[in-house]
């Protein structure tokens, strides 16, 4: 443990080795502390022998570790920063991992950044070993206290490098990549926990790191790219890095990128130069409006008929075909306004996003007249940006003469500063839930738009279909799901942000709640077993990936663990969907934000209990006997990981109190499995209905014409006020 001056964060890191029996001895290499770290360190170690002190000053961390790694007596190393932490369990994996794959030189696995005073809590960007050598020239993919080593690599490898100030772990992990490739391995927990705060080496020496680690990359592969000075330079213009003292912007990285050039390729030389020396540094990423004006379209020379001699009836804009979420909206938007009466057509705009296009319901009612639908309202069931690239492509013709409504979903209690200019091409807005609503508020009331909340409908015709006794028996069996087990499910699309569907969370939450003895998920913690915990399932549902995604390959890495476990990544018809959901007795979302939560709704319908995070749109419905909210508290949401919500913040859910209620519900399904005619709210009539009437068409397509009536009973008034008229 290298340390110099870790003050207030230095006993939770000795704890947390000393806390785990693997460790047989902590090593501390104090660089000259004068904040009493080294007086501290003395006091531990006189309470504990196996904290041993082998230096009281050194030239840097990499002489520190050399220092430790000389005095070390173990076969097994690691090493943990003064200010991180080591989960529980961390060592037991990585003694087990290494004992049972003895060809393994070294084992890492998943890190965790965390910053106490923010709140903040994000995953590191770890990939597998699967990726190489060349996967460092993205970023450093091993969280630095995740890691454990063979003494005999150490020896093979060498010292660590003493000329890197910053870098040296990166400088490790490169040459035990290119010296031992099929030798390292992936342990898919969380292995290192490494604090954020403004006093750390990465923080505080931002420059030094990049320039380190591209000189590296350049060793390794003869020239390097320039995405790290690039990201340094977007940080100092984000003020999350600081200039030197006595420095101005221009001569700091005028002087940066000379040292640097000789790595790079000539191409990013170039690029970084151009961008930043010589042109106009890029516009400020937070400040980007989006943009909605077409792309060299010029209005039509048509006759456009004016609003109120249009006829009565809704022009519906979105994901037609699309099997996704915000394809299902438009759909059952269409089926609601059919259902109350109202004459509507389809513009279907591609979602260019992968989505397999398999549901045609709605191909009778596609318009395809490039000057718009021949109705005096628009309905636009698309994302924000989305709804600008399609007028990017199409011409603002769609728009002229007709009453725009927007029903633009969104996932956190602000609404982004880009899309404000989006706020020009609606003149109502319909969100889906009071969430986003609240998101909305302040934007619409500033613009002057009227805003209603509009819930989606999500009708599933003839429910019991999908959760009779048989049918749940027969959709287990064709997805080879235990036919007696209470089964948990969650469906999330995989190509969407895992981030906030946080699918991780549910495989977490089952294993603490029914943990065995056997799985390293249980390493290290004191998980009293639970009576059900064989009689148990987890089903997770999500889409094939599109592309690689690391999320993917961590939750496939930790079923494979777990026989209890079963993934299905395919793309279902909607009503063998509805089966698989169905067929199942919990729903567990432990999603960071909804804007409004279809599968929840859905599983609702069904019968089946939902235990969610209690915030979000999900909070509009998931209410009454089915419905278990989970505690949560405030997180900020981590920059760059989720789109235009930098700044933003979304929930944490509180994985102990989900553990909680499996375990209550889990209790109660297995009863009532054993007792085909027990009470539940699950096969409560008056319940089932409830739910089933809230997401009806009926009850949808009775608002949406409400709201329409009015305004066409005032069409005149309506005109008067569209933003786009014929001009």
């Amino acid at each position: 443990m290298p340390c110099r001056n870790a003050g207030p964060f230095l006993q939770a890191a000795v704890q947390s080795v000393l806390s785990q029996p693997e460790c047989l001895e902590l090593l501390a290499a104090d660089g000259g502390s004068t904040d009493g770290s080294l007086e501290a360190l003395e006091t531990m170690a006189s309470a504990d022998p196996r904290l041993r002190i082998i230096s009281r000053s050194d030239a840097g961390p990499a002489e520190a570790l050399n220092k430790a790694f000389r005095a070390a007596r173990g076969t097994l190393i690691g090493w943990l920063n003064a200010d991180d932490l080591s989960p529980p369990g961390a060592f037991a994996r990585a003694v087990n991992a290494l004992a049972e794959n003895p060809e393994w030189l070294m084992v890492y696995g998943e890190g965790e950044e965390f910053n106490e005073e923010s709140g903040l809590v994000q995953r590191y960007p770890t990939l597998p070993p699967s990726v190489s050598l060349s996967g460092f020239q993205s970023h450093c993919f091993i969280c630095q206290p995740a890691v454990v080593f063979r003494r005999s690599m150490g020896v093979l490898l060498g010292s660590f490098n003493e000329k890197c100030r910053t870098a040296f772990d990166f400088d490790y992990w490169l040459r035990a990549f290119a010296a031992f490739p099929h030798r390292i391995g992936y342990i898919p927990h969380l292995q290192g926990r490494t604090r954020l705060h403004s006093g750390t080496i990465t923080s505080k020496q931002r420059a030094q790191v990049a320039l380190e680690a591209t000189k590296l990359l350049a060793r390794q592969f003869g020239s390097a790219d320039a995405t790290r000075l690039h990201n340094y330079a977007l940080e100092l213009q984000l003020g999350l890095a600081e200039l030197p003292e006595q420095d101005n912007l221009q001569a700091h990285l005028h002087d940066l990128f000379a040292q640097a050039q000789p790595s790079l390729s000539p191409n990013a030389a170039t690029q970084l130069q151009s961008t930043w020396l010589t042109g106009d540094p890029p516009p400020h990423p937070q400040s980007e409006h989006c943009s909605w004006q077409p792309n060299g379209h010029q209005p039509s020379t048509k006759t456009i008929t004016p609003f109120q001699e249009r006829p009565y009836g809704v022009n519906l804009i979105g994901h037609a075909f699309e099997m996704f979420g915000i394809g299902e909206d438009i759909r059952m938007a269409a089926q609601a306004l059919q259902v109350a009466g109202v004459p509507c057509c389809v513009i279907h705009h591609p979602a260019a996003n992968g989505a397999a296009c398999s549901d045609r319901t709605l191909e009778p009612l596609i318009c395809t007249d490039p000057a718009g639908g021949p109705y005096a309202f628009n309905w636009v069931c698309m994302a924000a940006p989305i709804q600008a690239r399609w007028l990017r492509q199409v011409g603002s013709d769609p728009l002229r003469e007709r009453y725009t409504i927007a029903s633009w979903p969104w996932e956190t209690q602000q609404w982004p500063n880009a899309w404000l200019p989006l706020l020009d091409v609606a003149d109502e807005l319909w969100p889906s839930s009071h969430f986003t609503a609240a998101a909305l508020a302040g934007p619409a009331a500033e613009a002057g738009r009227p805003m209603q909340v509009m819930p989606m409908a999500a009708e599933i015709t003839d429910p019991d279909r999908f959760c009779n006794a048989a049918a749940r028996i027969a959709t287990r069996q064709r997805h080879g799901l235990p036919t007696e087990a209470v089964l948990f499910s969650y469906g999330f699309d995989l190509n969407s942000t895992a981030i906030r569907k946080n699918p991780m969370g549910a495989l977490e939450v089952f294993q603490r709640a029914f943990p065995l003895p056997h799985l390293p998920a249980t390493f290290g913690r004191d998980c009293p077993s639970h009576p059900l915990a064989e009689q148990v399932s987890l089903m997770i549902k999500t889409f094939p990936p599109r592309r690689f995604s690391a999320e993917w390959e961590w939750l496939q890495a930790r079923a494979a663990e777990d026989s209890r476990i079963v993934l299905i990544a395919e793309s279902l018809p909607r009503d063998e969907l509805l089966s698989l959901y169905g067929c199942c007795d919990v729903f567990l979302s432990l999603h960071r934000s909804e804007g409004f939560g279809r599968g929840m709704a859905e599983a609702l319908q069904l019968g089946v209990d939902v235990i969610t995070t209690d915030f979000g749109g999900n909070t509009d419905f998931c209410k009454g006997p089915l419905a278990h909210p989970v505690r949560w508290r405030k997180a900020p949401i981590p920059r760059g990981s989720y789109p235009n919500a930098d700044g933003h913040s979304w929930a944490e859910p509180d994985l102990g109190h989900a553990a909680d209620l499996c375990q209550r519900v889990a209790e109660r399904r297995h009863a009532i499995a054993t007792n085909p005619e027990a009470a539940d709210p699950s096969r409560d009539a008056m319940v089932l209905a409830d739910y089933r009437k809230r997401f009806s068409f009926e009850a949808a397509g009775a608002r949406y014409l409400k709201r329409l009536e009015e305004l066409w009973a005032q069409r005149g008034t309506t005109a008067a006020r569209l933003l786009w008229r014929k001009n």
